[in-house]
């Protein structure tokens, strides 16, 4: 239950950010759909996909019990890591309506490839890699903080 929340509070933030957006680019031009999206967007899809990567391997990370401030401390990091895909939309003037059920999808892997046996050995032999991601999560931590 704790997850579901915390990932539905990601969501909202990572939308909350393009919130401003929607309005004015349901505005500006007809909603797509994702097919759409999909075809005529190529540089569109290839961000969002690795975003959508960076978001299953936090939340692999998180279920691991690799990162601290679990999911309550990636929250910053994902917001920061959703930014490109953000701005991307947004020169485009792209909404892609199913990215909250995308970003959900992506974490719930993330979660689900932890609590597969044996998974969470990964951060062990991938230690530069954690320490990597331990890092950005806290300088993304320290500027939202900053920031606020």
């Amino acid at each position: 239950m704790r997850h579901v929340l915390m990932m539905g509070a990601l969501v909202l933030g990572l939308t909350g950010h393009a919130a401003y957006a929607d309005t004015a680019l349901s505005q500006l031009a007809p909603v797509p759909t994702v097919g759409s999206i999909d075809e005529k967007n190529p540089e569109y899809v290839q961000i969002r996909t690795a975003f959508l990567n960076r978001v299953t391997k936090i939340y692999f990370a998180i279920g691991c019990k690799a990162l601290p401030g679990g999911e309550f401390g990636a929250i910053p990091l994902i917001n920061y890591e959703g930014m490109p895909l953000i701005k991307e939309s947004l020169s485009r003037k792209l909404m892609d309506p199913k990215l909250h059920v995308m970003v959900s999808n992506a974490g719930f892997t993330g979660l689900a490839q932890a609590a597969k046996d044996g998974q969470c050995g990964y951060w062990h032999q991938h230690e530069e890699e954690l320490a990597s991601l331990r890092h950005e999560a806290e300088t993304a931590w320290n500027d939202d903080s900053a920031a606020q």
